[in-house]
């Protein structure tokens, strides 16, 4: 009985994931960070000392690009199997990277330095690329939550994963709960890597929802390219 009860367990996780797929909803992503204040007072006594306050503030946004055409229920290679070459960019992502910057830089220049003002009307706007439309919406965000807990402690951080998990990641029902969609948690590279070892601390759990595998971790674009910056020049 029990394996034809898990038997039938399997086929209805199956079946509720087609439905989930067929009728896919609006993809989110989570941003978070540390959200700290320190009181100093101006002058310490025995009973006038500092007080420092630690939460984690995360926020939901909508994503604005999203091709549905790409599988989402594995990966697009084995990255262990992956030549390490396949990592390097190409001579052509290496010129459109730098002409970016030189874009960047140019607007900075004819902004700030005022010998250089008659010039801004010959910099481009913006950088065209393929999603020019849906990047230029207006960004959808909610205010999730502010969890009580510090991402600098190995407690803090798990209480921050699992609040993260029941509430923004979608998992089958059971003791054998399975991921149905995972979600990103973006964020600097300091959060991203004590969420990655909160993570790891879980990997023993007894199913993907107590060790929290449906969140994914990723710097934002900003901290990822200021290190890549700092790698191309450094």
């Amino acid at each position: 009985n029990t394996m034809a009860d898990t038997g039938r367990t399997r086929a209805y996780h199956l079946q509720l994931l087609d439905k989930i797929k067929a009728r896919p909803v609006t993809p989110i992503e989570v941003l978070g960070d540390n959200f700290d204040i320190l009181k100093a007072p101006s002058s310490m006594t025995m009973d006038r000392q500092r007080q420092s306050w630690h939460w984690f503030l995360f926020l939901i946004a909508k994503k604005r690009i999203v091709d549905y055409k790409l599988q989402n229920d594995c990966p697009k290679a084995d990255i262990m199997t992956l030549e390490t070459s396949s990592w390097l960019l190409t001579p052509q992502e290496v010129q459109s990277y730098q002409d970016n910057i030189d874009f960047h830089v140019a607007n900075v220049l004819v902004k700030y330095l005022k010998f250089l003002n008659s010039y801004a009307d010959y910099i481009p706007p913006y950088i065209s690329h393929a999603h020019i439309k849906e990047s230029s919406q207006r960004s959808e965000v909610l205010n999730a939550e502010l969890i009580d807990a510090p991402e600098n402690s190995a407690t803090g951080i798990i209480t921050i994963l699992k609040r993260l998990n029941q509430l923004v990641v979608p998992y089958t029902r059971g003791d054998n709960a399975e991921v149905i969609e995972r979600v990103v948690l973006g964020g600097d590279v300091l959060t991203n890597e004590r969420a990655f070892s909160g993570q790891a601390a879980l990997q023993n759990a007894d199913n993907e929802n107590d060790s929290c595998t449906g969140i994914i971790h990723r710097p934002e674009g900003l901290h990822r390219l200021m290190n890549f910056l700092m790698v191309t020049f450094l």
